[in-house]
């Protein structure tokens, strides 16, 4: 079943969803100890069934919120790789916007190498004043 929501309803989502499935999993307890002569968990003190139906209740509670936020991050990106957008540097995908963004900032894999257009304005400004000095020596 598909369901629709706006992109910020669902970047709210996720972000919720991140912190929710970190929570259950903090609060989950999936491992205990019994003594043979026993018949309760250690930590817990209940009876060995019962904190199986807790343990496995909680890790299918975990991987459903997972398999969400895995569906909705899938939802985002498609979106960012289809919906068009005008900037000052043109018209781009939103996912190519944000692309853009990070490589204008320094981010990503290159790590401010992929910066070109500043690279080029230093470069151009460089000569200049280079040749400025050089003109004013002459001079």
């Amino acid at each position: 079943m598909s369901e629709k929501m706006l992109v910020t309803q669902a970047l709210d989502e996720r972000d919720l969803l991140v912190k929710k499935i970190n929570d259950k999993i903090e609060k989950a307890s999936f491992i205990d100890t019994i003594k043979p002569n026993e018949d309760k968990v250690f930590e817990k003190r209940i009876k060995k069934e019962d904190y199986v139906k807790e343990a496995t209740a909680a890790y299918q509670q975990i991987t459903d919120l997972i398999e969400r936020f895995q569906t909705i991050d899938a939802a985002i990106v498609d979106s960012n790789a289809k919906t068009e957008i005008s900037t000052s540097y043109g018209k781009f995908t939103v996912a190519g916007a944000i692309s853009l963004r990070s490589r204008l900032r320094g981010g990503g894999a290159y790590d401010g190498e992929a910066d070109f257009e500043r690279r080029i304005q230093y470069k151009l400004q460089s000569e200049y004043d280079e040749t400025v000095v050089e003109l004013r020596r002459r001079s």
